[in-house]
């Protein structure tokens, strides 16, 4: 069972997806396994330090939903308890929010006074999409202060999209009730460029 911090990956998609006619607890299982593998291997494939993922609860607050080390652990609690943050702003504005120095960062000065101790430095967050709206957002972490690159920003916006076809297909995988996407659909969708984000102190 999630904390008071972090929230079950089943209870974004009471609100964003159709019914389910699979069990919560079902739903629940097979989605915090999947989304588990997937952020772990975000930290190799992105190239970063950390990873974290953030989604919408029953009252559209964002919660911690997983990560893959303390500093990124961190970050999202404390970006939750705070509602300040590249993550918040990432999903408040549906796009993504570089910050290559968060002690360089006017706008996120409460963020960093919380967790400058933790070894977060760069954070690039994008927001993740299941079915055309914004239900969360991905957090790639640096320990050092990093300027992101384009070829960065495309690639976390690309696995933003991942953490987004993972949550849909989690619940097709147990709800017989609903049709199935065709893979090269969406495997047209993971390749679809994404859009820039500039280097932001908010």
């Amino acid at each position: 069972m999630a904390s008071d911090d972090e929230l079950s990956p089943a209870t974004v998609l009471s609100t964003r997806l159709p019914p389910l006619s699979a069990p919560e607890d079902e739903v629940a299982s097979a989605l915090a396994d999947r989304l588990a593998r997937v952020v772990e291997s975000a930290v190799d494939v992105l190239g970063v330090d950390g990873v974290g993922l953030m989604l919408l609860d029953h009252d559209d607050a964002l919660r911690t939903a997983g990560f893959t080390n303390p500093p990124a652990s961190a970050l999202e609690r404390v970006q939750a308890e705070i509602g300040e943050g590249p993550g918040i702003d990432a999903s408040e504005r549906e796009e993504t929010v570089a910050v290559a120095d968060l002690a360089e960062a006017p706008g996120y000065a409460g963020l960093w006074r919380r967790i400058a101790a933790t070894g977060v430095r760069a954070v690039l967050a994008s927001p993740v999409r299941v079915w055309g709206s914004v239900v969360g957002n991905l957090n790639a972490v640096r320990h050092r202060a990093h300027r992101w690159t384009e070829m960065e920003i495309r690639a976390n916006e690309a696995y933003a999209r991942v953490i987004g076809v993972t949550l849909d297909l989690a619940v097709q995988t147990v709800d017989s009730g609903r049709s199935h996407h065709p893979e090269p659909g969406l495997r047209s969708d993971l390749t679809k460029p994404g859009n820039s984000a500039p280097d932001s102190g908010r």
